[in-house]
């Protein structure tokens, strides 16, 4: 255990003390507050209140984990962790759930379906302005890949059922 955790035993926190850990880990993660940016100090902070099932705390430790800030990169936990955070309302967690079904992200295959559905709750939950500008910009480039994903379904269902190769067919005059 770290200095800071030694010194907070999550399971007895007040939900003061696990909102002054988020404070502080977002603090230490941006350089803000008087504070210098300390990636390791913002994850110890982010941990206790994840540990103490803080959706922001689970968002932050989820974004020390994809960005390798003071810990290895680990996709899978990750996601795990916005997932965790996602299912308690955070709408960050959300968007950057989306983001890895949209990119493939980690072991994550693209699906773009479900990278839409996790943009439209990011969407509906109004979390802050950035959260959702974001989540619509990716919903927009996802609804156009879906759109050419169904297209590409349409004309490989042509060729299928007419024993055409319809891809070869100009559309143009």
């Amino acid at each position: 255990k770290s200095n800071v955790q030694e010194k907070w035993n999550s399971t007895y926190l007040s939900r003061e003390q696990v909102n002054s850990c988020v404070a502080l880990a977002i603090k230490y993660l941006k350089g803000t507050g008087g504070v210098a940016k300390d990636y390791q100090k913002a994850f110890e902070y982010a941990k206790i209140a994840a540990d103490a099932g803080d959706r922001e705390g689970e968002y932050n430790v989820g974004l020390c984990f994809e960005e390798g800030l003071s810990v290895s990169k680990n996709a899978t936990e990750a996601l795990r962790l916005y997932k965790k955070a996602a299912e308690k309302g955070n709408g960050d967690a959300m968007w950057k759930v989306g983001t890895f079904y949209h990119y493939g992200k980690g072991n994550v295959t693209k699906d773009y379906r479900e990278a839409k559905r996790w943009y439209e709750k990011a969407i509906s939950s109004n979390w802050n302005n950035d959260c959702v500008t974001q989540a619509r910009n990716n919903l927009n480039e996802i609804n156009a890949l879906i759109a050419e994903e169904d297209n590409g379904d349409i004309l490989w269902s042509l060729e299928a059922s007419f024993g055409y190769n319809v891809s070869n067919i100009s559309t143009k005059n």
